[in-house]
């Protein structure tokens, strides 16, 4: 097998490459639902409500479930977080969690999500973002995740790979509205080339397609798609080329 650092190809700087996080960079196994039982049983060690019962009831509420909405007027965590735990409290009511319970394994979730122990960078990802560093590129993330995602960044060891770790409860847009892509087009000045590695056809790949930027699906932890390897995303840069084989100006 070819090692990425013996791909080869272009120097990328100038180059700039946005990253999806949950399931492109790194996973979180169960996620919202296996954090929330979790919190759960810190509160009712005896409770037998499961991840994949709660899940059920998680199927709306959450801000990129509808993506939408304007949510800047939820930019601060604390007022973030509170929505949220809303959706939660929700959830975990219709599962059949006990009232005298509810709200201390609510607080509970959101000190467990970001913790770093929960979480595991996918090794191919880590890879590729040093070929990319070392062929000059610039990256950065750009996530529909939780205010508190640089922390969790850097507590992975990530933080020295990217200029920036966008947010979309930091913003108020979750991809795939325009709004987040405008926002961290901006920041960075609206450069000539800009990628977008994801694993979600919808979010990452209309999203960044309908922004201007080059997307390209990757294969995930979460979706099932017909994405490429992380190694195969970092040769179609490094070559100048779209997924699908069409040339690109590189300018």
């Amino acid at each position: 097998m070819t090692a990425l650092s013996d791909l080869g190809g272009r120097d990328l700087s100038g180059t700039v490459v946005f990253w999806d996080f949950d399931g492109t960079i790194a996973e979180r196994p169960g996620h919202w639902s296996s954090c929330m039982i979790d919190a759960l049983l810190r509160v009712e060690p005896d409770s037998i409500l499961t991840a994949e019962s709660l899940e059920l009831y998680l199927r709306h509420g959450f801000p990129w479930q509808d993506t939408s909405i304007d949510r800047t007027h939820l930019i601060r965590p604390d007022d973030w977080w509170r929505a949220i735990d809303a959706v939660l409290r929700a959830a975990y009511l219709a599962a059949g969690v006990s009232v005298s319970v509810v709200d201390d394994a609510v607080t509970g979730v959101r000190p467990r999500f970001r913790d770093p122990d929960t979480w595991r960078v996918i090794p191919e990802a880590r890879t590729a973002l040093e070929t990319l560093r070392d062929a000059g590129a610039r990256q950065a993330i750009l996530s529909n995740h939780v205010p508190e995602l640089p922390e969790i960044v850097d507590s992975l060891s990530l933080g020295d790979y990217f200029e920036r770790v966008f947010t979309s409860a930091a913003i108020g847009w979750e991809k795939p509205n325009a709004g987040i892509f405008r926002h961290a087009l901006l920041e960075f000045g609206h450069p000539d080339e800009v990628w977008l590695i994801g694993d979600n056809p919808v979010a990452d790949v209309e999203g960044a397609a309908g922004a201007g930027i080059r997307p390209i699906l990757v294969q995930g932890s979460y979706i099932v798609n017909d994405g490429v390897t992380h190694a195969e995303a970092i040769r179609v840069i490094r070559a100048g080329t779209r997924a699908h084989g069409e040339r690109v100006n590189t300018r």
